[in-house]
C-alpha cells in the first residue's frame, strides 16, 4: 500500500546559486510519494528555467510562475494548489537530509499527531555548518508546552521548515502577505489545532544563513512585522493559553525592543521619519520594565541593553 502523499512547497525568487542543490535535497528522499511544488515568484534571474528543466527530469515536480508576489503569497499558491496529505514547506536556499520526510511522516503515525518538528543545523557561508535549535529528546507535548518552547526559543521555533504537517491543520490558515516574519504570524495557530506535536531530535533541516548585519542592512517598514504580530499573539495567548502568557509577554519584548534598536541602529535621516514610531515602541518597552526587569526569560545582557535604549545617542555609541 502507497504511504499518503506528502507534498513540498518550495518559494523560489533569485536563489540561481542554490537551488539545484535544494531540489536535489528534496528529490532524493527516502520518502518517495512526494508531489514537489516550485513556485517561481517571478523570478529575474536563472530560476524560472532551472525549475522548468527540473520538472522535465522528475514528474513528482510541478512548476507554478506567477508574478511577484513574496514569500507569503508563493507559499499560499503551493498550499491552495497542493494535493498532498501532509505538506512540508523547504526555502529554496536551504536543503535537507535525505530521510527528513520519511522520519517525520513515520512519528507522526506512531504517535497519532498531525505536526512533527525536527532540528536543524545553522550553516553559514563558508559551509561551517552546527547544530541550531533542536530538540534534546524525542518525545509528545501538548499544544501549551509547544507555544511555551517556540516564544523562548527553547531548542523549536515558530519556523514552518522544520515541521512536517497534516493537511487538516491548513484548511483555514494562510500566510499574511506582504508581511515578513510571515511564520510567526501562523505557527501558534498550527500548534493549537494540532493540540500534540511530537518533537524528533534530529537536525534535518539545514538553514542556510547569507551574511548581513543589522547595521548595514537596509531599513524597512518590514522591521516592524515582527513587533505586530507578536501582539496579536499576546492578546490571542491572554485568551486561550493563559498560564503561557509570560512567555508571549516575552516574545513580544524581544519583538519591540528589536524594531527599537534597528531605528536606533539606523543612519541619522532614517531616524528622524522615524522619531515618533522610535517614541511609540520605547513606551511599550518601558510600559512593561517591570516584567522583563524581574523575569528570568531575559539575561543581564539584555536587560542593560533595554535600559539603555532609552538613552539612543549612548545606545549607538555601544552598539553601533
Amino acid at each position: 500500500m502507497n504511504k499518503p502523499l506528502i507534498s513540498v512547497i518550495i518559494p523560489v525568487y533569485n536563489v540561481e546559486a542554490y537551488l539545484d542543490r535544494c531540489i536535489s535535497s528534496v528529490v532524493n528522499q527516502s520518502y518517495r510519494n512526494l508531489e514537489i511544488i516550485l513556485v517561481d515568484d517571478g523570478s529575474p534571474d536563472n530560476c524560472p528555467k532551472m525549475c522548468d528543466d527540473w520538472a522535465a527530469e522528475d514528474e513528482r515536480i510541478k512548476v507554478i510562475h506567477k508574478v511577484n508576489g513574496g514569500l507569503s503569497s508563493a507559499r499560499n499558491v503551493g498550499i491552495d494548489c497542493c494535493s498532498g496529505d501532509y505538506i512540508g514547506f523547504v526555502d529554496s536556499d536551504d536543503w535537507i537530509d535525505e530521510s527528513m520526510y520519511e522520519i517525520l511522516y513515520d512519528l507522526s503515525v506512531k504517535y497519532g499527531v498531525k505536526l512533527a518538528c525536527a532540528g536543524r543545523f545553522d550553516v553559514n557561508e563558508s559551509g561551517k555548518f552546527v547544530v541550531g535549535l533542536c530538540p534534546e529528546i524525542t518525545e509528545v507535548i501538548d499544544a501549551e508546552k509547544m507555544l511555551s518552547r517556540i516564544f523562548t526559543w527553547n531548542n523549536c521555533d515558530s519556523s514552518v521548515c522544520d515541521k512536517l504537517f497534516h493537511r487538516d491543520l491548513w484548511n483555514d490558515i494562510r500566510f499574511p502577505e506582504g508581511k515578513v516574519c510571515e511564520d510567526v504570524s501562523v505557527a501558534y495557530r498550527l500548534i493549537a489545532l494540532a493540540e500534540k506535536i511530537v518533537l524528533c531530535n534530529v537536525p534535518f533541516y539545514y538553514y542556510y544563513h547569507r551574511k548581513k548585519s543589522i547595521t548595514t542592512a537596509k531599513f524597512s517598514e518590514n522591521v516592524f512585522h515582527f513587533a505586530e504580530h507578536s501582539k496579536i499573539i499576546l492578546e490571542y495567548i491572554k485568551d486561550n493559553f493563559p498560564t503561557v502568557t509570560e512567555e508571549a509577554k516575552y516574545f513580544n519584548i524581544k519583538a519591540l525592543t528589536y524594531a527599537a534598536s534597528r531605528i536606533s541602529l539606523s543612519d541619522k535621516m532614517t531616524r528622524k521619519n522615524y522619531h515618533d514610531k522610535h517614541k511609540e515602541l520605547l513606551n511599550e518597552i518601558n510600559t512593561n520594565k517591570s516584567f522583563w526587569r524581574k523575569s528570568e526569560f531575559f539575561n543581564i545582557k539584555e536587560k542593560l541593553r533595554y535600559e539603555l535604549l532609552s538613552y539612543p545617542f549612548l545606545y549607538r555609541l555601544i552598539f553601533k
